[in-house]
């Protein structure tokens, strides 16, 4: 089968946006379709609980940093998973056909503002009003996946993914952005009878009169009699992403703290960190 290509709703995103006119209307899933939602902790511990229940053990994968080396994250994924280089365009593979395809992501900026839209347009920025995931779903992937053969079953909000993206922002440095994270699962089945999960993630961040925002698609694409076992062990890696601190980042007990000569804007904030040995 061939991966679902997001490429067209990204440009149709922007062609109907750019000019100001977003639709605002929320429209319903079609028939036979769910939406599932929940308190952001309650759908964490059930996530916990339940989406590994009955799942092959797991090892972690560590994401090493090309320039130097060092590892920088790390995540569970299922034994038989095998996970390929980030450039590949199928990121990890597995049994009955399981494929993960690596993830499309496009950032966008939008003002108010003529006079800042303008700027922003000159210095290369893609000007587009933001779209909320639903609606992202409703008015581009329904009608473009629909067109590549593939047949919509239900969607729900994943707001342990949106927690973890929360998390990630809130370790950023404060620079006074307000920053908003909405996360959609949304389920199909193609022409050639394999299931697939498409997580839709949509992201913003205002600062003054500037609002950026972005959309991250992932998909995940197996055969039907293991994709709820696929599809939790997924959504299961994609919340229990954990950064790592390389050696060099840590202070000795009692040692000197050392600001580089050409710090200019120095903020200061204390971590603990836990060493583990296994």
């Amino acid at each position: 089968m061939t991966h679902f290509k997001l490429f067209t709703i990204l440009l149709t995103i922007v062609s109907l946006f750019a000019c100001g006119e977003a639709i605002t209307q929320e429209t319903s899933d079609e028939s036979g379709a769910t939406a599932e939602g929940g308190s952001d902790a309650a759908s964490i511990e059930q996530l916990f609980k339940s989406s590994m229940k009955e799942v092959e053990a797991t090892k972690y994968h560590e994401f090493i940093d090309p320039k130097n080396g060092l590892v920088q994250a790390r995540y569970p994924i299922p034994k038989s998973w095998t996970v390929n280089s980030t450039d590949d365009p199928v990121y990890i593979e597995g049994p009955t056909g399981l494929k993960v395809y690596k993830a499309e992501t496009s950032n966008y900026v939008w003002s108010n503002d003529p006079m800042m839209q303008q700027s922003l347009q000159m210095g290369g920025q893609t000007l587009a009003q933001p779209a909320g995931t639903r609606q992202i779903l409703e008015q581009f992937l329904k009608p473009n996946a629909q067109g590549q053969g593939y047949r919509f079953l239900k969607s729900y909000e994943l707001p342990e993914v949106a927690g973890f993206w929360q998390r990630l922002f809130h370790a950023m440095p404060n620079t006074g952005s307000q920053r908003k994270v909405e996360a959609l699962g949304t389920e199909w089945e193609s022409n050639a009878g394999t299931r697939s999960l498409i997580v839709l993630v949509q992201y913003q961040s205002t600062r003054q009169q500037t609002l950026f925002w972005g959309v991250q698609t992932t998909e995940l694409e197996t055969e039907p009699g293991s994709f709820e076992k696929a599809r939790n062990a997924y959504l299961y890696s994609l919340t229990t992403l954990v950064f790592l601190k390389p050696e060099s980042a840590l202070i000795p007990h009692g040692g000197p703290i050392r600001l580089p000569r050409f710090s200019q804007d120095v903020h200061h904030e204390i971590e603990l960190v836990f060493s583990i040995a296994v």
